[in-house]
């Protein structure tokens, strides 16, 4: 499949949410998607806007795809309170999270969504491989997770490549995506470690020109 680049939106409240969503429509980009990161401020130290109300009711206008990026240690928590929000297609949770793993990808089928296992970059390898069979993607963090703007860690290289190495008598392997610190100066770098999907956030979210910014990224992958 073709390279994509994915939008990830990280905010602290649902007013700065919803002005992000209109920001990345306003631009007129056809994304597949886009990826909502929401933190508990336990299993990373911030918290999203999805923790201020325990009956979550997103109400946002909009045509646009979701996928849920959950930093939190009990993603079963957050899966039930986003189970009736449509644009939901896909879930993807840590697999250092306190529930159990299989009981996540359980859940996410049974509501029809897609199903990905994030991955630290302290974490080894090893704790995905019996699931790498069970879900669509695996999502290698390139920062410590919990905040925007950090740098890329180049050293993902390598644990995406022991990975492969690992599952590459496997018949099915799930998509392979990466999220931090990507911006116009190393998206060529990690284009080059062989991944489908490209997840951006502050550096093309945040961006005063998101069409121009998306255009000169897009521009470094070919």
């Amino acid at each position: 499949m073709e390279k994509q680049i994915i939008p990830a939106v990280l905010e602290n409240s649902l007013q700065n949410f919803e002005e992000s969503i209109k920001k990345i429509e306003n631009s007129k980009i056809n994304f597949s998607h886009i990826q909502i990161d929401i933190m508990d401020g336990k299993f990373v130290p911030n918290s999203s806007f999805d923790q201020e109300d325990e009956n979550l009711n997103l109400n946002v206008n909009t045509d646009l795809k979701f996928e849920l990026h959950l930093m939190t240690e009990h993603p079963l928590k957050d899966m039930i309170r986003w189970q009736t929000e449509a644009s939901i297609f896909r879930v993807l949770f840590h697999i250092e999270s306190n529930d159990d793993p299989q009981e996540c990808i359980d859940f996410c089928l049974d509501n029809g969504w897609q199903v990905g296992i994030v991955i630290n970059p302290d974490t080894n390898i090893t704790k995905v491989i019996p699931f790498a069979e069970k879900v669509d993607m695996l999502m290698f963090m390139t920062v410590i997770p919990g905040k925007q703007g950090q740098k890329m860690m180049p050293e993902i290289e390598k644990k995406i490549k022991e990975y492969k190495n690992l599952i590459k008598n496997n018949e099915y392997k799930p998509l392979i995506s990466v999220d931090g610190g990507i911006n116009t100066d190393n998206i060529k770098t990690v284009k080059n470690w062989g991944v489908d999907i490209l997840n951006v956030g502050s550096s093309l979210v945040k961006t005063t020109n998101l069409k121009k910014t998306y255009t000169e990224l897009l521009n470094k992958l070919k």
